[in-house]
């Protein structure tokens, strides 16, 4: 592992650190897990090499972030797995603004899940999520969208 994180009280900043399901492990003995809730609005996972396992990490402390606003986990290996912790997120951060899961592995099936979710969650007085889903696994877009 490389580092501590270019965080703030607002952000944290783990992106481009090759991270792996095993770094998240180690990692998960470093951030201070007995704190109730955290400051953080975005949390930064891009550009790793996690797995929809090592996304339970990130997950757990997204979901410790009442302020949550930004989410990134693009360019990782995200799968459909991952989406049913993505969907909770949902439920429990219904102030989230954007998530970013581009270039990662998801289908249909994934994809329906989240907006699914996301959907039934949001608030009616709030702006739409902003979730990004570009180049995945997704065989045909269209057919996605006609059945949302």
């Amino acid at each position: 592992m490389s580092g501590p994180p270019q965080s703030s009280s607002y952000r944290l900043n783990y992106s481009r650190r090759r991270f792996t399901d095993d770094d998240l492990g180690r990692l998960r003995r470093e951030l201070p897990q007995k704190q109730d809730s955290y400051t953080y609005e975005e949390v930064d996972f891009s550009q790793n090499e996690l797995s929809s396992t090592g996304l339970r990490v990130v997950l757990e402390v997204c979901q410790r972030c009442p302020k949550l606003r930004v989410l990134k986990l693009y360019r990782n290996n995200l799968d459909d797995s991952g989406a049913t912790g993505l969907a909770e997120l949902f439920a429990k951060c219904t102030g989230i603004e954007e998530v970013h899961l581009s270039h990662n592995r998801f289908t249909a099936a994934g994809v329906e899940t989240m907006v699914r979710a996301a959907e039934e969650a949001r608030p009616d007085s709030m702006s739409p999520l902003w979730l990004r889903l570009e180049q995945n696994e997704v065989a045909d877009p269209d057919a996605v969208y006609e059945d949302l």
